[in-house]
């Protein structure tokens, strides 16, 4: 199923107490979750808790599952089952919660979902506008239809939590596509509207931290 998903635009979810089968995967699509007790399904309830949620909006650690135990693990193998790519669930402060939300490739899971978002809803979105439109002409007014299509996608993408912003709180995306007269005269008899671009910053998130201070008397 791994070999398969890789080549699809989803992910697939695994429930384990085999830390061995990280060996084996590397893979941007498969998120295996490790536990003591895998007919518990902790996977499957991690996805049930956080694929509802917005692409961008939540990251895949820190998330309590319902119903799922302890697996008992100690430290050292929450250590190697994350440095191998997996995930489980841990008691930290007496909170039970996933970690670390990652892909067995060693992505965040939260990374796929942005990129599969920003894929699906562009495809979407530039069709529309050449369906809906009575045609998008081969003009420089034309190709910015099919970019301010694609910008709607990233300003979404924004407001969902997926880009980041600079500190006048600009979203961090551009895009950019060719005028008409860079475009080789080839293409444009074959309406073929080459090299349109975008670029963004994520926003990613925060896991871990480091805080120092100062008392005084």
């Amino acid at each position: 199923i791994s070999t398969w998903v890789d080549a699809q635009e989803r992910i697939y979810f695994a429930s384990s107490d085999n830390p061995t089968i990280l060996a084996q995967l590397e893979s941007d699509r498969t998120a295996l979750l490790l536990h003591s007790d895998p007919r518990s399904y902790p996977a499957e309830g991690w996805v049930g808790r956080c694929a509802p949620e917005t692409p961008g909006s939540i990251t895949w650690k820190f998330k309590t599952i319902n119903g799922i135990l302890d697996p008992g693990y100690s430290s050292t193998q929450v250590n190697n089952i994350e440095d191998d790519g997996g995930n489980t669930y841990i008691r930290q402060g007496g909170i039970l919660h996933t970690t670390p939300g990652q892909v067995t490739s060693g992505e965040w899971i939260d990374v796929i979902r942005s990129q599969d978002f920003v894929t699906a809803r562009i495809r979407e979105e530039v069709f529309r506008v050449l369906v809906n439109a009575p045609k998008v002409p081969y003009t420089n007014g034309g190709i910015a239809m099919i970019t301010s299509a694609v910008e709607s996608v990233l300003q979404t993408a924004y407001n969902n939590g997926m880009i980041a912003d600079d500190e006048d709180g600009v979203p961090l995306y551009t895009v950019s596509a060719p005028k008409r007269h860079e475009v080789p005269a080839n293409d444009r008899a074959n309406r073929f509207l080459p090299d349109v671009k975008f670029v963004f910053e994520l926003s990613g998130a925060v896991h871990k931290t480091r805080i120092t201070g100062v008392i005084r008397v």
